[in-house]
Order: structure tokens, then sequence, then C-alpha cells
């Protein structure tokens, strides 16, 4: 039997030429993928409500997650908890992680949860017709009765989702109130839907960048940009952010740069930029980000800079240098304290000068210049002080801490639009193997 689609029925069927029709159904496809059914969120709230507490989960042959829900009384109801229902849930703050007795414990290292207020509170509201296991007997039925009032934060925390299911708009005040929010014209509210309640959309649940994303993008995609774009940059920034935070700039006076704080495209760790270009494509903030940072890094590395001229010319560290170098005292190891200090005066100096620019602590042994600095750093660093350096040492400070700003908030973009992705798509953050290497 010929098994050839008719191309020219579908197109009559759907009246649009069969690339639209293929792009609408990868489009529904990719939507309901992603989408969350209600009817699951209800299940899992009654069956709270009835006493079961956790679940464990098992991977099956097919990678899909397969749970027993445990009861206070010790039985067992199996059930396939998609675990996008389970992050609705408590980011609609309805359920919660708890801490049970021990002999109430699921077994198996289980994720126990319970009912918040709020979730008891939107269960009361819920009509019996949706009191069902999954999906409603007929696919048929005017389910499109859910909506959700999106209460936007006012520091950089998430916003804060109300659900409810109406058969008409409701109002948003009212929700509001029904959840025990007083009624204030100070609360940046919005409503979304309504949404079918077999097929929630993320952005009811406040996923704001996933219209973007939507049809356009897959596992395979999100699975490349974090390793090759998300992850590098995060790891190049975690190490920035330590160093800034200690004030070590890193700053080498031989080659006259910050040595570990570069502009992203000289980072250490490989980053595609073709894949980068992509994801900013979805990201614009981060096109800005980077910029800001580059120029940051770059103000930085300037500061040094002066503030190394500065040094290297003042008084105050050349008078602490000629102490150590007619100290021919012997060190821990018998060894004359000025014995590393034969070269020419002016490398010496720059040496210094980098050090004190850092702010370095006790250098480590087997540094040539560790038992000197040991000995003077103090001496040294007090030359931060003299007249002539004090206006070099202000921009330094103010570049830097601007600079950790800057990484703070690249930190907090990526790492939240990383988790996002990752449960949107089912994409584990670092692969399996990876997380065992580490």
């Amino acid at each position: 039997m010929d098994q050839t689609p008719n191309i020219a029925a579908i197109e009559q069927l759907f009246g649009r030429p069969i690339k639209e029709v293929r792009t609408a159904f990868a489009h529904e496809f990719a939507r309901f993928r992603r989408a969350t059914n209600g009817y699951d969120l209800v299940r899992v709230l009654r069956w709270l409500r009835e006493g079961f507490i956790g679940l464990d989960p098992w991977p099956d042959p097919w990678g899909n997650i397969i749970c027993y829900w445990k009861g206070n009384q010790g039985d067992e109801k199996f059930f396939e908890a998609a675990q996008r229902s389970i992050d609705a849930l408590q980011r609609m703050g309805l359920i919660e992680h708890l801490i049970p007795p021990s002999q109430t414990a699921p077994s198996l290292g289980s994720r126990p949860y319970g009912l918040t207020t709020k979730g008891r509170t939107f269960l009361d509201r819920v009509p019996e017709r949706y009191y069902r296991d999954g999906e409603p007997s007929s696919l048929s039925c005017e389910d499109d009765e859910f909506w959700t009032v999106i209460v936007e934060a006012s520091s950089n925390q998430p916003p804060a989702v109300h659900p409810c299911i109406s058969a008409e708009k409701p109002d948003a005040q009212q929700i509001l109130l029904d959840y025990g929010i007083p009624r204030t014209e100070d609360l940046n509210c919005r409503i979304t839907g309504p949404h079918s309640f077999r097929c929630i959309p993320p952005t009811a649940f406040g996923f704001e960048e996933y219209p973007a994303l939507e049809g356009r993008v897959g596992p395979r995609i999100i699975r490349a940009w974090f390793a090759t774009v998300v992850n590098p940059i995060l790891e190049y920034l975690k190490l920035e952010e330590t160093l800034l935070a200690d004030r070590n700039w890193t700053w080498t006076s031989a080659l006259g740069k910050l040595e570990s704080i570069r502009p992203l495209d000289e980072s250490p760790w490989p980053v595609s930029k073709d894949n980068l270009d992509q994801f900013i494509r979805f990201y614009p903030s981060v096109e800005e980000l980077i910029e800001r940072y580059d120029n940051q890094a770059v103000e930085l590395e300037r500061a040094c800079g002066a503030l190394q001229e500065s040094l290297s010319l003042t008084t105050a560290l050349r008078n602490v240098y000629e102490r150590a170098k007619t100290d021919d005292s012997p060190d821990e190891l018998g060894e004359p304290m000025n014995s590393v200090l034969r070269d020419p005066d002016e490398k010496h100096l720059g040496v210094f000068a980098q050090y004190v620019v850092n702010g370095a602590g006790e250098l480590p042994g087997y540094y040539v210049y560790s038992r000197v600095w040991r000995k003077y750093r103090t001496d040294f660093l007090l030359s931060l002080d003299d007249p002539a350096v004090v206006p070099k040492r202000g921009p330094v400070i103010e570049a830097g801490e601007k600079l950790l700003k800057t990484v703070n908030e690249f930190v907090d973009l990526l790492k939240n639009s990383r988790e996002k992705l990752s449960l949107w798509f089912d994409v584990p953050i670092v692969p399996a193997q990876s997380a065992q290497d580490e």
C-alpha cells in the first residue's frame, strides 16, 4: 500500500501550504510537550490532602519517571508523575517540601511534600468536574477556565503566581483577597488566561521568555547552549566573583594586564561564538551585559596600570625596598634575606608594586619573593597611603566594585535562565557523566 501522504489533500483540508501545516504542527507539538496538565495538578493536590506525603521516583527503561506515592499508613499508589507538575505546584506555592517523622517517611530517599494553606484554598475552589485521574473522559468538554494572577516582585525575585478556575475573566483583586492578600493599589499584577486545563502553558506561571523559544528550539539546542555557552561563562564568572570580592585584581606588571579578569572573548573556558550569537538572539539582555562587562574589565585594567605606575615612582615603596635590599639577616633556611634582590632594582620594584596593587596576602613558599614579602608585607602595603598614590587607589576600588556588581548580575541572569530552560526542555544542567566526573 502506498504510504506517501497526499499533500494536495492535506493542503485542502487545512487551507494552507504544506510547509505552513508542518510548521503549525511542530509549534503545537512543542507547546503541548512543554505544557502542564491541570488534571494532574489537581490529582496531586487531592492525594496530598488524603495523606499521601511523597513520591519515590524511578526511571523505567524508556527514561520515564515512575512514582509510588506513599501514604501515612504505609499504603502505596502507583502514579506516573511529570516533574513539571511538581514544579508548577511549587512555583504557585500550592505545595512545599516537608520533613516528616521517620516512621511515616517514604523509603528510598523520597521527596515528601505537603499542601500549603494556599494549596488548600485553591483545591477547595476546584469544581468536582476536574476531579479526574488525568485527562477528562471527553476531549470536547469546555475546560478553558484556568487563569493566573501574576504579581511582579519589587526586588530581584520571581513573581508570585495565584491560580484560579473561572468561566469568566476573574477580578484580580478579588483573587488576591481569596488568598489572604490585602487590597492595595501598589501591587503590579496582571491576569493570564483563559488557558486550557489540560494544556497550561509556561507563561501562566510567569515564565516570559518561553513564547520566544516555543516551537523554535528543542532539547538538543538547549543542551548545546549549556555545554558551549552558559556553563563555560558561568564557570569563568564564578572565579571572577571570588577574585573581585577579595579585591585580588590579578594584575601582572610583566604583562601589563589583569591575568585572570579578561574580556569574555579572552576567557580560558571554551565558548562557542556561533552558539553564543544564537543564544543572544533569544536573550538580548546578555549582549548588553557582555558589552558592559568587557568595558568595565578594561577600565579596571587601566586603573591597576595607573596605580602600578604611581607606586613605582613613589619614595614610600622604594624606601621599603631599600631596607629589604640591605637586609642580610638569615631567613628560616639560613639564606640572607636580600639574596633574591640582586637583579636590577626596577625589576624587583615592579614585582613588589604588583603585589601591592593586588593586596597580596601570604605568598606560597615556592615564590621567589615569598620570604621578603612575608617580612616586609605590611610596610609595602602602607605605601598605598602615600599622598601621591591615594588618588590612583580610589579608581581601582571603584572600578572593581562596579565590575563585581555586573558579574553578580550576569551570574544571576544566566543561572535563572538556565534553571528555566532545564525544567522546560527536560535538559540536565550538567550531563550525568560530567557530574560523575566532578
